[in-house]
């Protein structure tokens, strides 16, 4: 089931200033974008916002951006040619602005001896090919799988960036979100998660390196499970819609909330 989270923000007097209706994944729109938004009113007194951000995928919201319901679709990852194409027989011409960036940390028990895996051995690990820890150099110990739920687009992401699409473990345990799995993760001395950066900093957990790579580390651009976000408005969008997105993906005071916000900007 999808749970939405709607925000509204308006200024008494200036009530008809017509909102700019922002709505798609969570990954932008449960945090991000409402602190984004309420600086950018700060800044700008006659905006307004509606604001709907969904645990599913943000795609979704489509056909309500296609019909022009939206005018800010807040997107986890890229558009394909799939979700491009009704745009395109329509006559709609779309731009793409670069949000900020997340990652899929790789976290294990504090107790786990394994520090760092391979892209193959992660896949392995969730695919339920290695079943004990002792494939990867740990304990002879069977592995816990914990993941989120069908719900949540990240389940799918994660699955395309480092399982090359194949089944999860027929044995995993699906949670509601990334809170819910540190924290068994953080129980579990078997235990295997994947996170965004937002839980991946627990003290309760331990990030092990992927191809050498920490994602907590100065190196994190190299990383091989980044998870980019974005923008997507009409190339005709009303002049307030685009001066918003400017200011949300090029401005100092953004990338300061964004980062502030447990996320990465990457000039």
């Amino acid at each position: 089931m999808r749970q939405a989270v709607a925000f509204m923000f308006c200024c008494s007097g200036l009530l008809q200033a017509e909102p700019i209706r922002i709505k798609g994944s969570d990954l932008l729109g449960a945090k991000v974008v409402p602190v984004l938004c309420e600086e950018y009113r700060r800044q700008h007194p006659t905006a307004r916002f509606e604001i709907a951000a969904e645990g599913g995928e943000a795609f979704g919201r489509l056909p309500d951006f296609l019909a022009g319901r939206v005018d800010i679709l807040m997107a986890d990852k890229e558009l394909g040619p799939r979700e491009i194409s009704p745009f395109e027989k329509a006559g709609v011409a779309l731009t793409k602005s670069y949000a900020m960036t997340d990652f899929f940390a790789i976290a294990v028990h504090p107790s786990n001896p394994v520090e760092s895996l391979t892209m193959a051995q992660v896949e392995a690990l969730f695919t339920g090919e290695h079943a004990n820890w002792k494939a990867v150099g740990g304990n002879d110990a069977p592995v816990s799988v914990y993941t989120r739920n069908t719900a949540s687009s990240t389940y799918r992401l994660f699955q395309v960036a480092a399982m090359k699409g194949r089944p999860y473990s027929s044995k995993l345990v699906r949670l509601a979100g990334g809170e819910l799995a540190s924290m068994s993760v953080a129980k579990d001395p078997q235990g295997i998660t994947y996170l965004g950066n937002l839980y991946a900093r627990g003290k309760d957990l331990k990030v092990v390196k992927i191809d050498g790579i920490d994602p907590l580390g100065k190196d994190v651009r190299r990383y091989p499970l980044l998870r980019p976000a974005f923008y997507y408005f009409r190339d005709n969008a009303r002049p307030e819609v685009k001066g918003l997105v400017t200011w949300m993906s090029t401005s100092p005071e953004a990338a300061e909330i964004v980062r502030k916000t447990g996320f990465l900007k990457m000039e």
